[in-house]
């Protein structure tokens, strides 16, 4: 059966017409490679990484056209596909599985070109909401994007989850005001917004609206469905100043508002309405 990196490179070669050995050793990280722990390594605080499953192949693709070719790789040898962003993952859905598996890791994938004149900007999905804050602070100070207040988030998870954050209440969630995106569907084939598609898993750019006004730096707690009382909140306060030097954190995000313009059906964030934090 012809192996995974010969498929690959057979799939790229009929699309770019070019490719060396350099590129394939940066974008094909095998378990023979060092680099493989190295990138695996990079995320492995996270506890759930104890799977005995490991990914047979991590792959970090250098453009657009490695992503299809993995893509109709991984089918061929019947392996599941695990898409990360460069940001962390609480769930670790982005890189374990309980069945053979390969991950496309976007770590390489993270240019952001911003328009101040039209307040638009498009976003690769490698990118974190760290560096897209950064670059709009570089190019502006009054611009600013409704999206999540933990840097180190990956765009193209947390925009796919919704996005929300301090300024959701007023602007919608990150999702909210994505205009255009440049997808890659189950088959490889790519899409636009004009060609239009069904069942888009891998996301390669988003274009995305700005607002005018200023980030504020928070952090979201918990879900409760009930309002808390005056006496409840108080309670809290003794609560936590009991708990001597190492207090947790209690932080209040704002739902409603522009939020509930948005049926849940319409956008992958399953809780709007009716929920009090």
């Amino acid at each position: 059966m012809i192996t995974f990196l010969n498929a690959f490179l057979i799939k790229v070669l009929t699309q770019t017409q070019s490719i060396n050995s350099n590129s394939v050793s940066q974008v094909i990280h095998t378990h023979k490679n060092s680099s493989n722990s190295t990138i695996l390594n990079s995320f492995s605080t996270n506890l759930r990484l104890t799977s005995k499953v490991k990914p047979s192949i991590i792959i970090t693709p250098l453009n657009e056209f490695d992503i299809p070719a993995a893509i109709c790789c991984s089918k061929i040898h019947n392996l599941q596909i695990r898409i990360r962003s460069d940001g962390h993952d609480y769930e670790g859905l982005s890189y374990i599985s309980d069945t053979p598996f390969v991950i496309i890791d976007l770590r390489n994938q993270r240019s952001i070109s911003i328009d101040t004149e039209y307040k638009t900007a498009w976003i690769q999905s490698g990118a974190t909401l760290g560096d897209l804050y950064y670059r709009v602070a570089e190019k502006s100070k009054k611009l600013a994007f409704t999206a999540g207040i933990c840097p180190t988030v990956g765009v193209g998870g947390h925009f796919s989850g919704g996005g929300y954050g301090m300024m959701s209440r007023k602007f919608g969630k990150a999702v909210d005001n994505i205009i255009d995106a440049k997808l890659i569907d189950a088959s490889g084939k790519m899409h636009n917004r004009e060609s239009g598609g069904a069942s888009l898993d891998a996301l390669l750019n988003r274009k995305i609206t700005y607002v005018e006004g200023y980030l504020h730096f928070k952090r979201k707690s918990d879900y409760v469905q009930y309002l808390i009382s005056i006496d409840g909140l108080e309670g809290l306060w003794k609560l936590m100043n009991q708990q001597g030097q190492n207090p947790p954190a209690l932080i209040f995000t704002p739902y409603g508002g522009k939020l509930n313009d948005f049926f849940e059906s319409e956008i992958p964030f399953p809780i709007e309405l009716e929920i009090y934090i």
